[in-house]
């Protein structure tokens, strides 16, 4: 109560620091796991703290199955993982429960330095961007999530899956549809040209462990919800509009929920629940 009274008083930049003071609620969060084995029934994640943990998830989590070497998101409505924890999918809006944890040694990470191909990611940011793509603000420069999230909407207007070889298939489309574009320029053929290039380096860097799946941005948290769920602020000054199917859903989250964009999903830390939205700006 005494949150939801400061959040009307207070003005919106004043909330982040005022909350400190206030007493804290265990923290539910949101983190981005990589999967390192998808079986029927059961999985195994690594966390960023380089813990890997078991989950059985008794066949109700099918859309895993084979998929690894992907990110995907463990919620959790505390800060330590347990049968209360879930496995968010955004790509297919899929929400698996945790029916037991158990935390395994970590693996013995393999010494593997991997170039990152920055000219070729730079040539396929622009590329995506001719074509009409949402790439993120262009402030901020190089291969962001939005650009990721760019490319995962291209490969999906091909029917491409995330395999190497539809990555391969993917990443060659994109520097054939820059060159063919309505406004195919020198600029265009030179992108395609670094594009096919690097294309061994392209596909073995977005193909790399954790390279696939979930892409997010940095958290953030609500600043307020508007025409019942139809209008959504965040506190890093985007807006997002949320599928019609999703506004419902939205309208009941609360002003300084922390929240997360991730493939065009908004992820809520308190909740665990996923909405479907395009970002405005």
């Amino acid at each position: 109560m005494l949150r939801a009274i400061v959040r009307r008083l207070v003005p919106g930049f004043i909330l982040p620091l005022l909350s400190l003071a206030l007493p804290q609620p265990a923290r539910a969060r949101v983190q981005e796991v990589v999967v390192t084995h998808a079986g029927t029934d059961d999985a195994m994640v690594d966390l960023a703290s380089g813990e890997r943990l078991w989950l059985d998830l008794r066949q109700d989590c099918l859309a895993l199955r084979g998929r690894v070497g992907w990110t995907i998101l463990l919620w959790s409505p505390e800060p330590s993982i347990s049968t209360q924890s879930r496995l968010l999918l955004p790509e297919w809006d899929v929400s698996c429960p945790i029916w037991q944890v158990d935390t395994l040694p970590p693996a013995r990470a393999a010494k593997i330095t991997l170039e990152v191909p920055s000219e070729g990611l730079r040539a396929m940011r622009q590329s995506l961007e001719l074509l009409g793509y949402d790439c993120g603000p262009p402030a901020e420069a190089g291969w962001i999530p939005e650009a990721g999230l760019a490319f995962l909407r291209f490969r999906e207007s091909k029917h491409l899956e995330t395999s190497p070889q539809g990555l391969r298939r993917a990443v060659t489309s994109l520097a054939l549809d820059v060159m063919r574009g309505r406004q195919a320029t020198g600029t265009s053929q030179r992108l395609a040209r670094i594009i096919s290039d690097q294309l061994d380096a392209l596909v073995s860097y977005l193909s790399r462990p954790g390279g696939v799946g979930a892409r997010c941005g940095a958290p953030t948290w609500l600043r307020s919800v508007a025409g019942e769920g139809t209008l959504v602020t965040l506190a890093d000054g985007s807006r997002w509009r949320p599928a019609a199917d999703q506004r419902a859903l939205v309208a009941h989250w609360q002003d300084g929920d922390e929240l997360v964009g991730c493939s065009g999903r908004l992820v809520n830390a308190r909740t665990g629940e996923m909405a479907r939205a395009t970002r405005l700006e």
